[in-house]
């Protein structure tokens, strides 16, 4: 087995920091990771913003050793203020990115007209997602329900879906009696609609009276 060189060891000592900032920022977004290049190269990215707040502790440390005695500044106490600020970073962000923030201010402004989301539909999801949607099957069926929860892109994950209805022709409605969930690959999805707010809240309405009468329905025959 040949042996690590003692340069590729320093690098990863000093990558270390960036590729945890990494971790915290796709553990808690949608973005997919990249290969590994582009994983060293957003290490690297990270770790040069990880040095600006940390030089500034290390200043204003070493301004106040001067006033009381806090200790030699040492390496592991630059590794563990690397750490802290890697997790913040990471934390601020996945918000950054779960948010669209940073990105709206830009296209108020007229700098950019991009999202921070990875995918339109994360997009619509995460914006607006309480309301019903029509799922278009690619084997021409139409499936009407309310979303319980998205994939991230249409090429993988599941729709999970609640008070789900078929949708014949002309619209009429197939309620699917007794089943609580119903998984859907997103693959088997052509296409999406989402219903009108006001459609939704009136359906909505409309569900809750039919789970009451069946509730008295099934009281009275006990």
């Amino acid at each position: 087995m040949p042996e690590v060189s003692e340069e590729v060891l320093l690098l990863v000592y000093k990558l270390l920091p960036g590729f945890l900032t990494a971790w915290v920022f796709f553990g808690l977004t949608a973005h997919k990771r990249g290969n590994p290049f582009e994983r060293i190269v957003q290490a690297l990215i990270f770790s040069a913003f990880i040095q600006f707040p940390v030089t500034a502790i290390q200043s204003v440390l070493l301004c106040l050793g001067r006033l009381a005695a806090l200790g030699p500044w040492t390496e592991g106490i630059s590794l563990f203020y690397s750490f802290l600020t890697a997790i913040v970073l990471g934390l601020l962000f996945a918000w950054l990115a779960n948010t669209n923030k940073l990105h709206q201010r830009l296209y108020e402004w007229g700098i950019s007209t991009r999202t921070s989301y990875p995918t339109e539909l994360f997009g619509l999801v995460n914006e607006d997602a309480r309301r019903f949607v029509v799922l278009h099957l690619k084997d021409g069926r139409r499936l009407y329900g309310w979303p319980y929860e998205w994939p991230d892109y249409l090429d993988s994950g599941r729709f999970i879906m609640v008070h789900v209805e078929w949708l014949l022709d002309e619209n009429k409605r197939l309620p699917m009696t007794g089943v609580e969930r119903l998984i859907i690959p997103a693959s088997a999805v052509e296409m999406v609609t989402t219903m009108e707010p006001t459609t939704a809240a009136e359906t909505t309405v409309r569900i809750d009276e039919r789970v009451d009468t069946q509730g008295v329905e099934a009281d009275n025959g006990k």
